[in-house]
């Protein structure tokens, strides 16, 4: 006659939920992976960056003319700190003799979307609040209309339309052409021309759509071209858009990225674990998942957005 000790039963319990935790996490729909720049984790406690200028053009030189030399302007410094999150639930005792199994392997599967939903949640509120909370490498919001300026020059500089407006053919020209008039920090033309991606809550999935598809002037009886039509004009460069339902907390806001050169950053210090051990006093089987990272956006350039309408 065999007999099952608990410390095997454990075990063989310890497989299965953690078998169960590790599917509901890798199969939650991501949404983050799309558009965030996954990063190898630095050394310490926290992420520092620093800005510098650029040098400015080359001067004309007459024959035996010293070279002028240039000296870069240091800017804005930031320190990110890694976040640390946890969540964890009990396996009684009497429910690991009584082989509650249906009970028990709801629970890791329900631990595992937390871990994958705080993700998501992390990341995008990035967008969420990037109008009102978090800040860019030079202390302005991430999308912002006031007090941003070029470190050379003093140029002001906006990545967020003066007054917010809502997805239509004339604000989404003005986002593209936000990209084309950039400037370095030493003042010189810095177009980017590369991909473009306008990301949108579900709401306006059908607008996003409409724009990228139709080859007339949306909502107009005219034989005008949908100027933004993908593909429409080569000096737009190709351009996407992408829906992210739920997690974009707003439904009229928007956002445009170079795709090349946006700067939405999630460092992992940690990636979410599962860890168990027993508690002697209560002879309960204790299950958590961690998880430390951080998430954050530097280099405005590379973006625009607004609230919407």
């Amino acid at each position: 006659m065999s007999i099952v000790s608990s410390k095997n039963f454990t075990k063989q319990l310890d497989v299965r939920i953690h078998n169960m935790w590790l599917d509901t996490l890798t199969a939650f729909p991501t949404f983050h992976n799309k558009v965030a720049k996954i990063d190898t984790p630095e050394p310490g406690n926290e992420i520092r960056e620093a800005e510098l200028s650029p040098l400015g053009v080359l001067r004309p030189l007459t024959e035996g003319q010293m070279v002028e030399y240039d000296i870069p302007v240091e800017g804005h410094e930031k320190a990110r700190n890694y976040s640390e999150f946890g969540l964890g639930f009990q396996i009684t005792e009497v429910m690991k003799e009584d082989l509650i199994h249906k009970q028990i392997l709801q629970m890791p599967q329900m631990l595992g979307r937390s871990a994958a939903m705080k993700t998501e949640l992390a990341f995008w509120d990035l967008f969420n609040s990037g109008f009102t909370t978090h800040l860019a490498i030079d202390g302005q919001y991430i999308f912002d209309t006031s007090g941003r300026t070029y470190m050379k020059t003093g140029e002001a500089v906006d990545n967020r339309p003066d007054t917010d407006v809502a997805l239509t053919e004339s604000s989404l020209q003005d986002a593209f052409e936000y990209f084309e008039n950039l400037k370095d920090d030493a003042g010189l033309p810095y177009p980017m021309m590369g991909k473009k991606l306008l990301i949108v809550p579900s709401a306006l999935r059908w607008q996003a759509q409409t724009l990228y598809n139709a080859a007339g002037k949306p909502g107009s009886m005219d034989n005008d071209p949908n100027t933004v039509k993908n593909g429409q004009y080569k000096d737009f460069g190709a351009w996407d858009y992408m829906v992210v339902p739920q997690f974009l907390s707003s439904t009229t806001a928007w956002f445009v990225l170079d795709v090349s050169e946006s700067d939405f950053r999630l460092v992992w210090k940690r990636q979410p674990k599962l860890m168990s051990f027993d508690d002697p006093h209560t002879g309960n089987t204790l299950y958590k998942t961690t998880s430390r990272f951080a998430t954050f956006c530097n280099k405005w350039r590379g973006c625009y957005g607004t609230t919407g309408a």
